[in-house]
């Protein structure tokens, strides 16, 4: 019997109301932010200007602005676009509207009792939550984000997939800012997320399916559009030898491995775990790219654990994390209580996309996984300077090695990495395992405002957002680092120079910029102390 497999380079890009879906935008207590920033700025400023828009696209120092890479031409589509799901829109930015109405309430606050306060609370808002004074004395909210899930609030029928071929993964227009806009080469179908279906299409890449039909149906594919979900699918060569074999295969080795994947997505295998670290994965290789990137095709069937430092895009990327739910027999992300549009509840995010088994560590506590220990430890910086519980760096230690995953960790006050170093027990570091330590150094990171300031209870100013900026470690930052846990390996991670990327990352790593000459200065003092330090890209074994 025949067999039919997704071709190899078919996508499917996950979104919510046409954008590029990012944790932010699928919870329900910071989507409204997003939402309105989406569809009474973004998308009305193209209306208004699409010239404009398109020569902005032009500037390099506007890359991964709020612009939309959309052929001024193709204007009626956005306004079709707007329309479909105007009813959507609507009810989210009353919520939105609703939550800053609230803001407003308690900054009248100045110490007094809150109840008179709780009375206005807006009813949208008063079943889900409450409101309190800080130690300090400022007056806040946080929800019941657990219930907002369980509200009207949050809505499946906002949650689609695209599926398209995608022949030059660098010619995607930039996710933040661009809606998917269905065409002659992509199908856009609205599906729930934790649809299981969805486990079938990403296995029929390399398992194949008997019946296409089958799938469409269960996929909820309408019956007009069944021809062209056919295209994205081939008959089974079974004489043809996959791409992905050789490099599975080696995954697969016994023994311990350490494997970069690209950006800040690294490998852990013992001759029994396997761990991921902030999966993000490219989901097709390219004809060029073959056995030069891996994607989840070439990983192992079963992945023990998933960790995840925090809820950035680029280190939570719900694009990877679908394709991997099958396999993933847990996820490991940050304890947050949640419920505030700046700090939402990992957990309560990852069961709503299907996962069943997530687990929260706070900094200080450890999991044993097999073979692996794993130590969740305090994550500075890169956050604005807000209060985000939810970010962790992680500490893994097998029998053979140890590593640190610092992600974009940028510890302004260097003390606390004395009490890192105890919990990590390096006192006696020259006689334990090799160490090695992987960080970003994206030291001129964007604006704060770029990624919060739609989801802030109150607009900051221009200077303050400047000052505030995402950045992660510069060169003193980081040989502090070293000079405190004397690591045996330090590893930088890509900074989204791969070019699959392009299309979440607008990282221009010029060779004469800040970004460089911080990260040669750490790489020449390193080699004073001879300390290898590598610049990491794309997929490599590093053990």
């Amino acid at each position: 019997m025949k067999r039919y497999k997704l071709k190899q380079d078919v996508c499917v890009e996950p979104l919510i109301m046409g954008f590029y879906a990012s944790a932010y935008l699928v919870s329900p207590v910071s989507a409204p932010r997003m939402v309105r920033k989406l569809f009474q700025r973004v998308l009305p400023s193209f209306l208004k200007s699409p010239e404009v828009h398109r020569r902005a696209l032009t500037l390099n120092k506007l890359a991964g602005s709020d612009l939309v890479e959309i052929d001024p031409k193709q204007i009626k589509k956005v306004e079709e676009f707007i329309s479909r799901w105007k009813s959507h829109t609507e009810a989210l930015n009353c919520i939105a509207t609703d939550l800053d109405q609230l803001a407003d309430l308690l900054s009248r606050a100045k110490g007094e009792s809150l109840d008179s306060l709780r009375a206005q609370i807006p009813k949208s808002l008063a079943p889900f939550g409450d409101v309190f004074y800080t130690s300090s004395g400022a007056a806040g909210y946080r929800l019941y984000e657990q219930f907002v899930y369980q509200s009207g609030w949050y809505d499946e029928s906002m949650q689609q997939i695209r599926i398209f071929r995608n022949h030059d993964s660098t010619a995607q227009s930039f996710a933040l800012s661009t809606p998917r806009i269905e065409d002659d080469e992509s199908l856009i179908l609205n599906i729930p997320f934790r649809t299981k279906a969805l486990n079938e299409l990403y296995a029929s890449r390399e398992l194949g399916t008997e019946d296409i039909d089958d799938l469409a149906e269960s996929l909820g594919v309408p019956a007009h559009k069944r021809a062209k979900f056919s295209h994205f699918f081939e008959i089974e060569n079974t004489g043809a030898q996959s791409s992905s074999k050789p490099l599975r295969e080696e995954t697969e080795q016994m023994g311990t491995q350490l494997r970069y994947l690209g950006h800040a997505c690294v490998l852990v295998k013992t001759s029994s775990e396997v761990l991921l670290i902030d999966p993000l994965l490219p989901q097709t290789a390219g004809e060029r790219e073959r056995g030069e990137r891996i994607t989840p095709a070439n990983l192992p069937r079963t992945i023990d654990a998933l960790l995840i430092t925090h809820a950035h895009l680029d280190h939570l990327s719900i694009e990877t994390l679908l394709e991997l739910r099958s396999r993933a027999r847990r996820v490991v992300v940050p304890k947050a209580p949640g419920g505030h549009p700046v700090d939402i509840s990992l957990k309560f995010l990852l069961r709503e996309l299907g996962f069943t088994n997530v687990l929260e560590l706070e900094a200080g506590e450890e999991l044993s996984i097999g073979e692996c220990h794993v130590q969740a430890l305090p994550f500075q910086g890169e956050h604005g300077d807000l209060d985000v519980a939810s970010r962790l760096m992680f500490h893994v230690e097998t029998d053979d090695i140890r590593a640190l995953f610092s992600a974009d960790a940028r510890f302004a006050n260097p003390a606390p990495l004395q009490t890192i170093r105890a919990a990590m027990s390096c006192e006696d570091a020259p006689e334990k395992k090799p160490l090695h330590i992987f960080i970003g150094m994206e030291c001129e990171g964007a604006s704060m405002q770029w990624l919060y300031g739609s989801l802030l209870d109150r607009p900051v100013t221009r200077a303050h957002a400047e000052s505030r900026r995402l950045n992660g470690s510069d060169s003193h930052r980081v040989l502090k680092l070293v000079e405190t846990l004397t690591p045996s390996q330090l590893w930088i991670y890509a900074l989204g120079q791969e070019p699959w990327l392009s299309h979440l990352m607008k990282v221009e790593l010029n060779a004469n910029g800040p970004i460089s000459q911080e990260i040669e200065a750490v790489k020449e003092n390193c080699r004073r102390q001879a300390l290898p330090c590598n610049l990491l890209v794309g997929q490599r074994r590093l053990l």
